[in-house]
């Protein structure tokens, strides 16, 4: 539940508009780890 209070909170900052360019870069790098992670391990449970 911690994961989506973070992502609202990520949301209210970009909705300010005052994210940096190199903030955006980072909250991008976490949203596409996280989704090869979840991938990786739906594979993983899948073929496991």
């Amino acid at each position: 539940m911690g994961r989506a209070e973070q992502y609202g909170r990520m949301g209210s900052a970009l909705r300010g508009g005052y994210v940096a360019p190199w903030q955006r870069k980072v909250i991008r790098g976490f949203v596409v780890g996280a989704v090869v992670v979840g991938a990786v391990c739906a594979l993983l449970v899948l073929f496991g």
